[in-house]
């Protein structure tokens, strides 16, 4: 099933990262590696691999800057979906949008 998951990543040029060491994305640098670590660019990105991994019945975690994250030692044989890339941010009248990282700086327009 990994593999017609990692078909879907390659098809879509979702960037990921096959045996990946979690280590290096938590403040705490802990724990094991990732099977498969996938990184959307977009929402919809996001939205597709989620619905992929559950459809696939594939074990699925998305995660964002890991600070308050301890994953545990080993490898985890699943997909991790790092939010971290995702930015967007748009204001259009009283509406916002924000992606998970977005952020807007005090006084800019």
């Amino acid at each position: 099933m990994l593999k017609s998951f990692i078909d879907v990543l390659y098809d879509k040029k979702i960037e990921y990262r096959e045996y990946a060491p979690l280590c290096d994305m938590n403040y705490m640098k802990c724990g094991g590696t990732a099977r498969i670590l996938a990184m959307p660019r977009t929402s919809d990105e996001l939205i597709m691999l989620v619905l992929t991994a559950h459809n696939m019945k594939i074990e699925y975690r998305v995660i964002g800057r890991m600070s308050n994250t301890l994953p545990k030692e080993g490898e985890y044989s699943g997909v991790i979906i790092d939010t971290s890339r995702l930015s967007r941010f748009s204001v259009s009248g009283d509406e916002i949008y924000a992606e998970g990282r977005a952020y807007h700086a005090r006084g800019a327009a």
